[in-house]
């Protein structure tokens, strides 16, 4: 009787370990500016692992090798972009109905430099909406019924 409550404590016990770390993909339109010309549209691959951070990957259905990797700290509500911490800015969010019910918010560097990135768009339920870059590419993830939203995300970003 020992043993089935031994293994009846370790089934639920590794099924609710397993449970932690739920997986969600989707697709984005990634369009890509260099400056305020529009480069390219490229479609993303992204999935995002519920754990104790909230872990969001895009990969590049072209070439696999272009990788976007945010991570958010939901009990800090930061972000991480690549070596770089992003804090959420005081600034008014931007809100899109035909993208999420939720606000988005703007995050900038914990340690902004002149010519570095920020800011990020970011909601945890639809995820990085846009990436700004004085001196790189701006890079904004849409999904394709909204993909006609990209100017109004970029006039946001260059307030």
């Amino acid at each position: 009787m020992k043993r089935l409550i031994t293994v009846l404590i370790l089934f639920i016990f590794f099924s609710s370990c397993s449970n932690q770390d739920e997986k969600r993909t989707f697709e984005r339109t990634a369009v890509i500016y260099n400056g305020l010309q529009e480069r390219k549209e490229e479609k993303f691959s992204a999935n995002v692992t519920h754990g104790e951070n909230l872990v969001y990957k895009y990969v590049s259905q072209i070439d696999s090798t272009k990788i976007v990797d945010i991570q958010f700290d939901k009990n800090l509500q930061e972000l991480y972009f690549g070596p770089e911490q992003f804090i959420r800015s005081d600034r008014a969010g931007f809100i899109e109905e035909k993208l999420s019910d939720d606000l988005f918010y703007y995050y900038d560097s914990k340690e902004p430099v002149v010519d570095g990135t920020g800011p990020l768009l970011f909601n945890e339920e639809y995820g990085l909406l846009a990436i700004y870059n004085v001196f790189g590419p701006t890079i904004i993830f849409l999904n394709d019924e909204t993909i006609e939203l990209k100017k109004r995300v970029l006039d946001s970003l260059n307030q």
